[in-house]
C-alpha cells in the first residue's frame, strides 16, 4: 500500500470551526480531518499539534529510511549495541507503516 506523496500541509478550512484542521497533500487533497466537536480546554492545543504530526509523516517516513540504509549498511561490523537497538527500532516502525 502507498500513501499519498508529500509534502502534506495542516489547513484551516475556510468556513469551519476553530477546532478543525485538516492535512492536506500536494495536490490539495484531504488527508484526513483532525479535531474535535467540543470546546474542552487544551484540546485545540492538541489537535493542532496532532495534525501537524500526521502532515510530518511523509518526511519521517523517508528519514527512517534513509537511517535504515545507513544503519544496515553499518550493522555486520558494529558492536555498539545502541546502534543495533536503534536498526531495531527503525526496522519494526518502517514495518508497520509498510504493512
Amino acid at each position: 500500500m502507498k500513501h499519498t506523496p508529500g509534502p502534506w500541509t495542516v489547513d484551516v478550512p475556510p468556513s469551519s470551526c476553530l477546532t478543525t484542521r485538516f492535512v492536506s497533500g500536494p495536490e490539495g487533497e484531504h488527508i484526513c480531518k483532525v479535531g474535535h466537536m467540543d470546546w474542552t480546554s487544551g484540546s485545540l492545543h492538541s489537535d493542532i499539534a496532532n495534525a501537524r504530526l500526521i502532515a510530518a509523516a511523509p518526511e519521517m517516513a523517508e528519514a527512517l529510511r534513509e537511517v535504515w540504509d545507513y544503519l544496515s549498511t553499518i550493522a555486520d561490523v558494529s558492536e555498539n549495541s545502541r546502534e543495533i537497538e536503534l536498526g531495531d527500532s527503525v526496522r519494526d516502525i518502517l514495518a508497520r507503516l509498510e504493512g
